[in-house]
């Protein structure tokens, strides 16, 4: 399962992937594909928008057990420990 939630403004970079993978071995490659997502929007924003650059640069790539998630938010730590929590409350 994925769900991608991304801003309609296509100046600003932010945006959400979660996903539930099938099984645990599947977080690296999780990880692996987020980064290079966040380093190609990089060289993209970079250039004329360097706000939305350092916003990539602060990105949250974080799993555990059997899911991922991929924020680049002004408040992605925020987002991420909300997430965690429903993750142990099992919602």
């Amino acid at each position: 399962h994925i769900r991608y939630y991304k801003n309609k403004d296509t100046m600003q970079s932010s945006e959400i992937v979660i996903v539930q993978f099938k099984s645990d071995d599947q977080a690296d490659d999780f990880k692996q594909a987020m980064q290079k997502h966040v380093d190609d929007q990089i060289k993209i924003f970079d250039g004329y928008l360097p706000k939305e650059a350092d916003l990539l640069k602060q990105c949250k790539i974080v799993t555990q057990a059997n899911y991922g998630i991929y924020v680049t938010h002004k408040k992605a730590d925020t987002v991420v420990n909300n997430w965690q929590q429903s993750l142990k409350k099992g919602d």
